[in-house]
């Protein structure tokens, strides 16, 4: 059509191909240069036809200000934007301590790309931007989150899991996820603490120090808990290197400075509250 009312704001001179969106009623002038704003065709655009998924419009036409030095009669093709991706259902996190994986959930509007972002307790993880984290002592007892990130050429949309409470145990660490996090109560505190867990764990996983240097234990407790860290090189006796009793439910930290003879050797952390019992051990290398 040569109509100029269709898309007031193009200068329509010639015969342009335009399409509408029967849902909407807006009109897109499909036979411009490119660019949102591109300047119509300036020689007549003949009627051409969809792509059988409706992504592009191929028409005619000899213009010579829709590609630059394309000189005749020449096809060409519009790629058409769909709407942008939307979740269906949200992304989610599984695994254990050592390696959670984010599942990216279901979506609609073919979805081209999907990236990842973990979070701890709101805010990004440094680098942490692949579909697999594996959680630092850091994380420990705060909520973790995946945000995936789904494109296609509609623009993009987001979405997040629920919360992921990463605990210590002695057998291998757990996750839990409890559910919304509060938003009156304190910073990264799950709305219902799981009563009945006891958690600790080290900080960082492996370390290589030098003999008098002070190893730094990270713990989550769910009540007050007494804390022995040990240490143990072969077969050779257990010793203890320090004992804490933890304030109360929450997070905390002990620093031992270590006075082992150079070696290799097992660092346990044990926690009890009543029944209740958790461990975590990483290896020590001392050097002189």
């Amino acid at each position: 059509s040569a109509d100029t009312t269709l898309v007031p704001d193009a200068n329509i001179t010639k015969t342009e191909v335009f399409m509408r969106d029967i849902a909407s009623g807006a009109v897109t002038l499909v036979s411009r240069a490119s660019g949102a704003a591109g300047e119509p065709a300036d020689a007549d655009a003949g009627v051409g036809s969809f792509a059988s998924d409706g992504s592009a419009f191929a028409f005619g036409s000899a213009a010579d200000n829709l590609v630059p030095d394309a000189g005749g009669e020449q096809a060409y093709l519009r790629l058409i934007d769909g709407d942008p991706p939307r979740n269906l259902t949200a992304p989610a996190i599984t695994g254990r301590r050592e390696l959670l994986t984010c599942m990216r959930g279901t979506w609609a509007e073919d979805v081209s790309a999907f990236s990842y972002q973990w979070l701890r307790d709101g805010a990004a993880i440094s680098g942490a931007t692949d579909s697999s984290y594996a959680p630092t002592a850091d994380d420990i007892g705060l909520p973790l989150a995946c945000r995936v990130t789904a494109a296609n050429r509609g623009g993009e949309a987001t979405a997040e899991s629920g919360p992921a409470i990463v605990f210590s145990g002695g057998q291998g660490g757990a996750v839990e996820t409890p559910g919304p996090i509060s938003p009156s109560g304190p910073a990264g505190q799950p709305a219902h603490p799981p009563a009945a867990r006891l958690a600790v764990a080290l900080a960082p996983g492996r370390l290589r120090v030098k003999r008098n240097h002070i190893v730094t234990v990270t713990y989550l407790a769910t009540s007050r808990a007494k804390l022995t860290l040990t240490a143990a090189r072969g077969h050779a006796k257990t010793s203890v290197l320090a004992r804490k009793t933890s304030r109360g439910a929450g997070r905390g930290t002990v620093r031992v400075r270590v006075r082992l003879r150079p070696g290799t050797y097992r660092i346990t952390v044990r926690a009890q509250a009543g029944a209740r019992r958790a461990s975590d051990t990483i290896r020590l290398t001392v050097t002189r």
